[in-house]
């Protein structure tokens, strides 16, 4: 088992979660030498949004078709803040689709 080594940390939960899956322009800035943090970042969204968020950069991939609006467009604010440029066209597509 690889071990994890960053959290996303929510009001509530803590998700423990591999590098390997950061990559995007945010987390490649985070995690250089000039930012360098302790390994985690706050996000203020609902936990559903998170888990649906960590399932996405695992996959690539994200089950949306039982998904509320509000969650699609958590993810899509998420995806903005974090550059996740491709979440963020899935999740536009998915508001035009769902109107």
């Amino acid at each position: 088992k690889i071990p994890t080594n960053f959290k996303f940390i929510t009001y509530n939960n803590e998700y423990n979660i591999h590098f390997f899956v950061l990559n995007s322009l945010f987390f490649i800035k985070l995690l250089d030498g000039n930012f360098k943090q302790e390994n985690q970042i706050t996000l203020e969204y609902s936990n559903q949004s998170v888990e649906i968020l960590i399932e996405y950069l695992y996959t690539n991939k994200f089950d949306y078709h039982n998904l509320n609006i509000e969650i699609i467009k958590e993810l899509l604010v998420i995806s903005d803040q974090l550059m996740l440029d491709d979440l963020q066209k899935m999740c536009k597509w998915i508001l035009i689709l769902k109107n």
